[in-house]
C-alpha cells in the first residue's frame, strides 16, 4: 500500500472521521485488522478560521501546502483534505506540488460512477 498523508485540523472532528473511515475500508477490504500506511498533519483550526474571516485565501493555500510537502518528505506519495473548506483552494495547492492531491470530488464521482447510482430529488418540507 501506498503511504496517504492526511491534511487534517481544518476541523478535528472531520479529520477523525477520515481517519477511522479509511481504516475501517481497509479493514474490511482486507477481512482483518490491516492498518494502512497513513501520516497526519494538522493545520492551526484557529488561524485557518482567522483566514477566512479575513479573506485570506492565498495563506490557507500556503498553509496547506506546506502540510502537503511535509508529508509527501515524510513519505505520502499523495495528500487529502480531511474537509470540504479546503478543496476552494484544491487548484492553488495543487499547481505547487509534484504529487496529487486527492480531490473529494473526484473519489466521490467514482464511487457514483462504479455503483451506477443516478440522480435522485429529494424535496424537504
Amino acid at each position: 500500500m501506498n503511504t496517504l498523508g492526511l491534511i487534517g485540523g481544518t476541523s478535528w472532528h472531520s479529520t477523525l472521521d477520515y481517519y477511522s473511515t479509511i481504516n475501517q475500508a481497509v479493514n474490511d477490504h482486507f477481512g482483518n485488522n490491516t492498518n494502512p500506511p497513513l501520516l497526519v498533519y494538522t493545520l492551526n483550526q484557529a488561524e485557518v478560521h482567522r483566514f477566512q474571516r479575513e479573506d485570506k485565501w492565498d495563506s490557507i493555500a500556503n498553509m496547506l501546502t506546506t502540510a502537503a510537502i511535509s508529508l509527501n518528505k515524510a513519505g505520502a506519495q499523495s495528500v487529502m483534505f480531511c474537509a470540504n473548506t479546503p478543496h476552494k483552494v484544491y487548484n492553488a495547492v495543487q499547481d505547487q506540488l509534484d504529487f496529487p492531491v486527492i480531490h473529494i470530488a473526484d473519489v466521490t464521482a467514482k464511487a457514483i460512477h462504479e455503483k451506477a447510482l443516478k440522480k435522485r430529488m429529494l424535496y424537504w418540507n
